[in-house]
């Protein structure tokens, strides 16, 4: 079984702040990420009260696991988040955002309302096994 946790002298040493440059992760100093400023969205859709907004975060939330964290979804309605997934990259975030969209869509479709943690995944939360 692999370690979830790495090496702590290798999770002190790693890049812990990024900017998205052409769609990539890119590692900076702390002072180059300040300025910049964070986060990022990267994809948004709205429906009725309800939006799914995807965000580069430009500092790794992976803080103890083996893969950075660098890309969040949340489901909102209203003020309210009701439910949200983290991603280390722009390609699981875009497919984590239309996987939220597409539920929100259904669930709406049929009527319904969502209350919070309704969005069971079968991937919730994959980087915290890693």
């Amino acid at each position: 079984m692999k370690n979830r946790f790495p090496d702590f002298d290798e999770y002190l040493s790693r890049q812990r702040f990024a900017h998205l440059v052409d769609d990539q992760v890119v590692p900076c100093s702390l002072e180059q990420w300040a300025i910049e400023g964070h986060p990022r969205r990267i994809a948004l859709y709205e429906q009725g009260d309800y939006c799914v907004s995807t965000v580069f975060l430009g500092l790794d939330h992976g803080w103890m696991s083996a893969r950075g964290i660098w890309f969040e979804s949340m489901l909102f309605k209203g003020d309210d988040p009701i439910d949200s997934e983290r991603y280390s990259s722009l390609d699981e975030a875009l497919r984590g955002h239309a996987t939220m969209v597409a539920l929100l869509q259904s669930k709406l479709a049929g009527g319904n309302s969502f209350e919070a943690q309704e969005l069971a995944q079968p991937n919730r939360h994959k980087h915290d096994r890693d």
